[in-house]
């Protein structure tokens, strides 16, 4: 009788789930991080057109 094996998936299954959340939580904060430092680098050599959009677009 195998009664732990699907007890067993069940528990991977919401340790995966576990582990997606913050995941997602995580990339979700790094795009925030690096849309801020590409704000930054774009008002900092805002010289031509082309940083001056950048800069519009990235902090917006």
């Amino acid at each position: 009788r195998r009664s732990g094996s699907p007890h067993a998936e069940t528990a991977v299954g919401a340790s995966y789930v576990a582990h997606a959340k913050p995941h997602i939580v995580d990339t979700r904060n790094t795009t925030i991080r690096r849309r801020v430092t590409q704000c930054r680098n774009a008002r900092r050599t805002d010289v031509d057109l082309i940083n001056r959009m950048t800069a519009k677009r990235y902090c917006a």
